[in-house]
């Protein structure tokens, strides 16, 4: 059935699975949902171009990163076009398309996108937005895959200390971080930084 609940449905299904790392699976159902949704609603209707940002992830997450570029590619012009530049569901998909870029080797435009989506995402919900938080992670990978180390090391540690804040010690988000920003330590030499950062969630920068 193509009822508009049913395809909902389907749709936060897949957004369960991906979150629990099975991504096919997720895959699957979300190009179902595309196909009906495309189907029912149209092209450009905000629930298709929904479907589309999602599929696009799940390709990032599988590694098809072309395949994610093209998907946030549809989603950005369509959301740009229709929701203006600077909505934050448009700035969402730029960000998701920086990812994707930064994972192809892409580092300069990545980077642009990053900086944009970030900063503008900060100015419209706020330093403490989940959504910009997310962004600041996507800033950090850009920065890192440009070898700017120093620079993803400021935009990292920030990012931890609010979500440390924000979702609390133990949340994925907050772990993700200290992660992150252990990388870029290690990146620097500062192993000692980065195991005591592993070790104890804390960062004290030199």
């Amino acid at each position: 059935m193509d009822h508009r609940e049913s395809i909902n449905t389907a749709s936060n299904l897949a957004m369960c699975l991906a979150a629990a790392g099975a991504y096919d699976e997720a895959r699957k159902i979300d190009e179902d949902a595309l196909a009906r949704r495309r189907r029912t609603l149209g092209e450009e209707h905000p629930d298709t171009i929904q479907s589309v940002n999602n599929l696009g992830d799940r390709f990032s997450s599988l590694g098809d990163h072309v395949a994610a570029i093209a998907l946030h590619r549809q989603a950005l012009e369509i959301r740009s076009r229709n929701l203006g530049e600077y909505h934050p569901d448009t700035l969402r998909t730029k960000s998701s398309l920086a990812r994707d870029l930064a994972n192809l080797g892409r580092q300069d435009e990545a980077l642009t996108l990053a900086t944009a989506a970030h900063n503008n995402l900060e100015r419209t919900l706020g330093s403490d937005h989940r959504a910009t938080m997310a962004a600041a992670e996507v800033l950090g990978h850009a920065l890192r895959a440009s070898g700017y180390f120093e620079k993803a090391v400021a935009v990292d540690e920030v990012n931890l200390f609010r979500r440390q804040s924000l979702l609390g010690e133990d949340h994925l988000e907050t772990v993700n971080s200290i992660s992150l920003l252990a990388e870029d330590l290690r990146q620097l030499g500062r192993f000692d930084e980065a195991e005591q950062l592993e070790r104890t969630g804390r960062f004290r920068p030199e």
